[in-house]
């Protein structure tokens, strides 16, 4: 366990802020120190003072540090969320489940940008994937993230041969306890392949093609390690004929358009599950929905909205001729935003009507940046924890500008 774990509340909100101000090797660092150094290696590359906002906020609110982690990496903020996955490893002990996901973050950082985050994190990576399998042996997810650690770390120059031999017994365990995860059997293709091992390879990859998704897997094989093309499906029956009519049920605007993309992709692979008699949907949703609190931008949305600070309004008219309305106000106490909000609809044949009232308060937790200052003025702070009532029911939870990420948990 790291030596903040012993710090108190206050003194560790401080710990967290300065830690960024000291260097230290990793390769020096024991397996219990790989989480502090792995956070000293992500705050070098933070704005300057982010991190002790971020630890007062956590020390001070008592929010679940992993919930706001779940939040930023849905958002693709890998940094940030390894942040708080390793905060949450300090402040609530060491589990398999706050390890397995900072060395997640740790892989996908140092994938992106090899140059900000060198092949210490890599190795600290590693380090924080085994911690967390000596936690959770027993766990299909907890030992692919360690194969996928290691398997990239024993590529680098210099490392021992029994880094790949421990990838591939950890990814061989993963597939045995998990055998309908198709990314499991792609990640033991690519250990063998690594490996030289050409016919595990194929096995492996012929597993994946079997499991769920496993059209969509193989193809990505052929891609990736050169496999000759899947064999050609039989003919598509004549009564497999699904048309959503995308063209006609998606609004015209720029997001529509979009939306039509998704449409005629989803057309398709119904049309896949109709060949191969799996049950297929026959209708599809292109509407543009009305953000939580977001703003509805003319020509890139089929609306507007009409915004200053402490009121919005947002109109979106849809293909059928019927328009919703969303409305709130709020006072904003600093950090703190106050509001209530109604919605209403307008159908050409029934009128008007209303429904969804609600009321809340909100905490903004990062508005340092222009642009999060900015929108922070007009009531859609970037990451904010909100408690929010709909109708009579009150939920907590975090948001990302507005939208829900944690469906009220």
């Amino acid at each position: 366990m790291s030596q903040f774990v012993r710090l108190s509340a206050p003194v560790l909100a401080v710990a967290f802020g300065v830690m960024v101000l000291f260097s230290t090797s990793a390769q020096s660092q024991s397996a219990e120190d790989s989480v502090s150094a792995a956070m000293v290696a992500i705050q070098k590359n933070m704005p300057e003072g982010e991190p002790l906002e971020f630890a007062k906020f956590l020390v001070d609110e008592q929010i679940s540090p992993l919930v706001i982690g779940q939040a930023l990496y849905a958002r693709r903020q890998f940094d940030k969320a390894a942040w708080f996955f390793g905060a949450d490893a300090i402040l609530n002990g060491e589990s398999a489940d706050n390890l397995r996901r900072m060395s997640a973050m740790l892989v996908e950082l140092h994938a992106d940008d090899s140059l900000l985050y060198p092949d210490v994190v890599l190795l600290l990576a590693q380090r924080i994937a085994q911690q967390a399998v000596s936690l959770r042996a027993g766990d299909a997810a907890t030992l692919d993230n360690f194969a996928v650690a290691s398997s990239l770390l024993a590529a680098l120059p210099g490392q021992s041969p029994r880094l790949l031999e421990d990838a591939i017994a950890a990814a061989e365990r993963a597939t045995s306890l998990a055998p309908e995860e198709t990314l499991y059997w792609l990640n033991l293709a690519r250990v063998y392949h690594q490996a030289g091992n050409e016919e595990g390879e194929k096995r492996a990859l012929e597993k994946a093609r079997n499991a769920k998704d496993g059209r969509e897997a193989y193809e990505y094989g052929i891609i990736e390690f050169g496999l000759p093309p899947a064999e050609e499906t039989a003919s598509e029956p004549e009564q497999c004929n699904v048309d959503f009519r995308c063209e006609a049920i998606c609004p015209k605007s720029i997001i529509g358009q979009i939306n039509l993309i998704s449409c005629e992709q989803e057309n398709d692979t119904q049309q896949e599950l109709c060949k191969a008699g799996e049950p297929y949907a026959t209708s599809y949703n292109c509407d543009e929905a009305v953000p939580e609190y977001g703003i509805l931008i003319p020509i890139l949305n089929s609306g507007g909205s009409l915004c200053v600070p402490g009121f919005c309004m947002n109109i979106l008219v849809k293909p059928d001729g019927t328009v919703d309305v969303r409305t709130e106000a709020g006072i904003s106490l600093g950090p703190v935003t106050k509001y209530v909000g109604v919605d209403g609809h307008y159908n050409p044949s029934r009128g008007y009507s209303f429904d969804r009232y609600t009321s809340g308060t909100r905490l903004g937790l990062i508005s340092r940046s222009p642009a999060g200052s900015l929108t922070s003025a007009y009531g859609h702070t970037p990451l904010q924890v909100e408690s929010e009532t709909v109708d009579g029911q009150t939920t907590n939870g975090i948001e990302v500008f507005n939208k829900s990420v944690t469906n009220g948990k």
